[in-house]
């Protein structure tokens, strides 16, 4: 609302130029986030979901298509198998580009989703023609029934693969990531596709409060269902591939984060202090550990921004051949639940990790300070903190000589309040039997 003319004038009357400029630049800024509502709001009325669910009610089969830009990021493994034991629906996983660090990186993408699919049988398309350098137009060849999404990030993909461009599908949310950041809930919580989708599925009770309390539409879309990238932890039929590459009898994970910039928002990342020092550990402790080195996807892009390529590519190999490390950069089930313990600061990891209940060194510092959310807070109450090198040495050292988790009754307790999925059902099933419910 623009501010009546005596009242712009009463106010330079009274007021000093500087607070004047103040209190200006706030009206402005409570207009444009008014209307950035109002656009949020009708934008998500225009999806009109109730037509499109009347719609596939009266369809034969439903197409439901899993946006895939990172195979690190695919927590939807189980969900894609429900569907397909379904004759109602077929599922097909879309792989989109991730074009933020260029060309180059966008193809070593392709490369490991494309990996990922073929080795677990999954039916995919590739939206990319290297040769003609085009996209495939999947709203109008494939014209996805339903549409998983899994990375609110607009920008990271092309705009043909943002949900703005699937009005007419049923489309739902779940994150790749545990949700623990608070620094800003905006940025978790409150998002255009957190707004848009007509499912944004949740881990718990604490994100659903959040959401209620932080999106624009109040989570009205909000269904807490538990977190099915995880589910596979919860099965007591599961066995985990032996994918450690050494014979060292204590098993490690190294898993750093990304947030080597200053960022005001994300400053979580160690590395730069660390990535030295975890070199020196791996070759000291030679005959005793083997360390996985596991970074953030996009780790290796920042380093190359502020390393160079050929630095950064020679510590990455230096992982990958040292006579008891190894890189991984794919998917980590497996890596988790045949490790003996880690040492991290990726946030996500804060809470998926917990899920192994194993024992776990959380490397802090103090610009996490107000960075998690009420359930981030929780999460990391279950961890040992590292502060120094010594810190490392001394939970290694402790992990030699087999003593017991000290964590060990908080991370049980966090994991049946907290991780176990409603309904006395995995996550999975839960998000399924919703979509299957209403397609009825």
């Amino acid at each position: 609302m623009e501010l009546p003319h005596f009242l712009k004038t009463f106010i330079k009357t009274i007021l000093p130029k500087s607070m004047q400029d103040i209190l200006f630049i706030y009206h402005n800024k409570y207009n444009c986030r008014k209307d950035y509502k109002k656009t949020i709001k009708a934008t998500y009325e225009s999806f009109n979901y109730e037509n499109t669910i009347k719609s596939l009610k009266r369809k034969e089969i439903v197409t439901v298509a899993f946006f895939m830009e990172d195979c690190t990021s695919w927590k939807l493994a189980a969900v894609y198998k429900l569907f397909e034991k379904d004759v109602k629906f077929k599922p097909l996983i879309v792989i989109i580009p991730y074009i933020v660090y260029g060309e180059k990186r966008m193809l070593e993408n392709f490369a490991m989703c494309v990996s990922l699919c073929k080795e677990r049988g999954y039916d995919y398309v590739l939206t990319y023609n290297k040769e003609s350098k085009t996209w495939r137009d999947i709203r109008n060849e494939i014209s996805p029934d339903v549409v998983f999404f899994s990375n609110p990030w607009e920008g990271l993909t092309i705009d043909d693969y943002f949900i703005t461009n699937f009005p007419n599908s049923l489309n739902c949310y779940v994150t790749y990531s545990s949700e623990v950041y608070g620094g800003n809930l905006d940025i978790d919580l409150n998002q255009k596709l957190h707004n848009y989708v007509w499912r944004y599925f949740l881990e718990n009770e604490i994100i659903q409060k959040l959401s209620k309390k932080t999106s624009i539409i109040k989570g009205k879309n909000t269904l807490v269902t538990g977190f099915p990238g995880l589910d596979i932890y919860l099965d007591p039929l599961y066995k985990p591939k032996n994918v450690w590459k050494h014979k060292q009898p204590i098993k490690i994970i190294w898993a750093p984060h990304h947030t080597i910039e200053d960022n005001p928002y994300l400053q979580w990342s160690n590395f730069l202090k660390y990535h030295a020092f975890f070199v020196d550990i791996a070759k000291s402790y030679a005959d005793t550990i083997q360390i996985a080195f596991k970074p953030h996807p996009i780790l290796k892009d920042k380093l190359y921004d502020l390393w160079g390529i050929e630095k950064t590519d020679l510590y990455y190999d230096l992982w990958d051949k040292m006579p008891n490390t190894q890189l991984e950069e794919s998917a980590y089930e497996d890596l988790f639940a045949s490790s003996d313990a880690m040492i991290f600061d990726s946030c996500s990891f804060l809470n998926e990790y917990l899920y192994t209940k194993k024992p776990s060194l959380f490397l802090y510092k103090d610009t996490m300070d107000g960075q998690f959310n009420e359930f981030g807070v929780k999460a990391l109450q279950c961890h040992q903190l590292g502060f120094s090198e010594s810190d490392i040495t001394s939970f290694i050292d402790r992990l030699i000589k087999g003593e017991n988790d000290p964590m060990a009754e908080r991370k049980e307790h966090f994991y049946q309040t907290y991780l176990v999925p409603p309904n006395h059902k995995s996550a999975s099933m839960n998000i399924f039997e919703e979509i299957q419910n209403v397609l009825k």
